[in-house]
């Protein structure tokens, strides 16, 4: 457990020192410097391969419940429709402690509030029966190296491998975006 939150610690540290020196040489290549990080992240995650251990079809956590799910479903919102049409959620949290108690620890202990779903097709030997018809978000998985893994995920490799230039795509997109506040916002200003 003690390793997840020493984990956070060290990002927030990280993206501090990150964004300074962002914010130093930021200029009109910003643009140019996100779009060669977040190809290498990808082809960085392209080195790593699952080590199915079966942790993600297991337990997926997720701030929305199911009938927000269905609600963003429902909007055309197409990550939420796969989500629902893949995951049921656990009927109750002791169930997911037993399966993974830190994991479930740590990413309660960072959010207000989270749900956890299963799959229902992955077999014990921790194998998807429909592989190579699996839906686009399991393809997909992972999407974001900033994410809690659990302890068993080869994933975790790519996170660390990735995470210095991860907090400077963060960093880049959060001064970006702040400019884009600032020039909106003063634009009425001087109206």
């Amino acid at each position: 457990m003690s390793e997840i939150f020493n984990l956070v610690d060290k990002l927030n540290e990280k993206y501090v020192r990150i964004l300074k020196e962002e914010l130093k040489m930021f200029d009109d290549s910003a643009e140019t410097r996100l779009l060669e990080l977040k190809t290498r992240i990808l082809n960085k995650r392209k080195e790593v391969s699952c080590g199915k251990c079966g942790s993600c079809c297991r337990l997926a956590a997720c701030p929305n419940s199911p009938e927000e799910l269905k609600e963003k479903a429902n909007n055309g919102d197409k990550f939420a429709k796969e989500f629902i049409n893949t995951f049921t959620m656990y009927e109750n949290i002791e169930e997911v402690e037993k399966l993974h108690p830190e994991y479930v620890k740590a990413v309660k202990s960072l959010h207000e509030k989270i749900y956890f779903y299963h799959c229902n097709l992955v077999t014990k030997d921790n194998l998807c029966p429909k592989y190579e018809d699996r839906p686009q978000i399991c393809r997909d998985y992972p999407d974001n190296p900033l994410e809690i893994y659990p302890v068993k995920c080869e994933y975790k490799k790519w996170r660390d491998n990735v995470l210095d230039d991860m907090l400077r795509v963060k960093a880049i997109n959060d001064i970006l975006n702040l400019e884009k506040r600032w020039y909106s916002s003063s634009e009425h200003f001087w109206s």
